[in-house]
């Protein structure tokens, strides 16, 4: 594993989230660091009754104590300004929630209709079907359901109550494969012949809702101290 991304895994950083202050010699894309551990967990560690939940806990704190004592590594959180979206009201196309139904979100296998309007990319598509949720609770699961986004969204639509909605999204959309031609139009968004939606545009070709890009304050991890060279065993 490469040391960035054993200092993201120790500090549980979301998906595409970095460390900030990564020395000069460490450069994220250079093999040469790469590197793996054997190590010997406490005893306590099988022996008390965990959930996964608490064991990555657990894990996490060994391999930052490693780290720290290997590599000399000293590190602080701190608010910087960040690109972070906030979710705001176009013309919504959701539909007023029934109280009586269960809140959450579940995945379903899209139909071949679907598949078909997705093009070479609907192979990869998802439904998501939500009930009975509020734009708040909307806002803060939305990152659980995208790599695309970092931090968390703000909910700015100012729409009150709860909702039902379906999203079909690519999350291949994005990305450029071979032969899928994901060259950027001029406007920033992706120019995609197969069709298939990104989970951003989803939110508002099928919500009538938008996802804005603002500066916020945000935690980050900032790297202050880290040897080139670790210590022995």
């Amino acid at each position: 594993m490469p040391l960035v991304s054993l200092i993201e895994r120790a500090w549980r950083l979301p998906l595409g989230q970095k460390p900030v202050g990564l020395p000069k010699w460490l450069d994220p894309s250079d093999t040469k660091y790469n590197i793996s551990i054997n190590a010997k967990a406490p005893a306590n560690f099988t022996a008390a009754p965990i959930n996964n939940a608490q064991a990555q806990d657990i894990l996490s704190a060994m391999i930052q104590a490693l780290l720290i004592d290997r590599y000399k590594m000293a590190t602080h959180y701190e608010d910087r300004p960040m690109d972070a979206y906030t979710l705001v009201a176009a013309k919504s196309r959701m539909t007023k929630a029934d109280p009586s139904n269960r809140t959450g979100c579940t995945r379903q296998t899209p139909g071949a209709a679907d598949v078909a309007a997705g093009g070479r990319g609907g192979s990869f598509q998802i439904r998501l079907v939500c009930k009975n949720m509020t734009m708040t609770q909307w806002a803060e699961q939305i990152p659980a359901y995208t790599t695309d986004i970092v931090y968390p969204v703000t909910d700015g639509t100012g729409l009150e109550g709860a909702w039902d909605f379906t999203l079909t999204y690519s999350p291949l959309a994005n990305l450029r494969l071979p032969g899928r031609g994901a060259a950027p139009n001029p406007d920033g968004a992706p120019a995609d012949p197969d069709g298939a939606v990104s989970f951003i545009d989803a939110i508002e070709k099928q919500m009538g809702l938008k996802m804005e890009k603002r500066q916020r304050l945000e935690p980050v991890l900032v790297i202050d101290h880290l040897e080139e060279t670790p210590t022995e065993n």
